[in-house]
């Protein structure tokens, strides 16, 4: 079963709080304490320097920092995929497109997880993020029986599978800011 952690600031300081937490996403250290830059993602066009415009005139809107943990013992599946799946359910409960982004983390913590940053007109309530955790729980469910029918032992690293997306970040200390 899914695990939805959700948190979110409303007005001016959304967008602070937004950056704040792209950039722990980005440069969290490793299990062994070295600081290692990911890559970001976002819906599939990937425009980052036009999402992260959108998140910062978002200024009274609702700015969540949602993690997605899929739960102990999942067969692994594409989380890119997996977190478009429920980032395109919440922009539909919202009727609205909902501006964000993702970044994955594996092979840091036993618990293999997405942190994404998003800008909602309206606050989530407890039954939206329910209906979350069941398109989550539902999306990993089906990219999982499309694994396992592939025969995947394992998924591919990021930069493995989308190298056109693995340095779509800004310059290189544009996050120390």
């Amino acid at each position: 079963m899914t695990i939805v952690r959700a948190r979110f600031t409303v007005g001016a300081g959304g967008p602070a709080a937004s950056r704040a937490a792209l950039r722990y996403a980005v440069l969290r250290p490793d299990r062994d304490g070295q600081r290692v830059e990911r890559a970001v993602f976002g819906p599939d066009g990937l425009d980052v320097a036009g999402i992260r415009a959108q998140l910062d005139a978002a200024r009274g809107d609702h700015h969540y920092r949602v993690v997605l943990n899929p739960g102990a013992g999942q067969h692994p599946v594409d989380q890119r995929d997996w977190t478009r799946d429920v980032m395109a359910a919440v922009a539909e409960g919202q009727g609205a497109e909902v501006p964000w982004l993702a970044v994955e983390h594996r092979n840091q913590s036993q618990h293999d997880h997405v942190h994404i940053v998003a800008a909602t007109e309206r606050r989530l309530t407890r039954m939206d993020l329910h209906t979350l955790r069941e398109v989550a729980d539902s999306s990993w469910e089906r990219h999982a029986t499309w694994a396992r029918a592939l025969d995947l032992d394992a998924v591919q690293e990021p930069h493995q599978q989308q190298p056109e997306r693995s340095r779509a970040l800004t310059p290189a200390g544009a996050w120390e800011r």
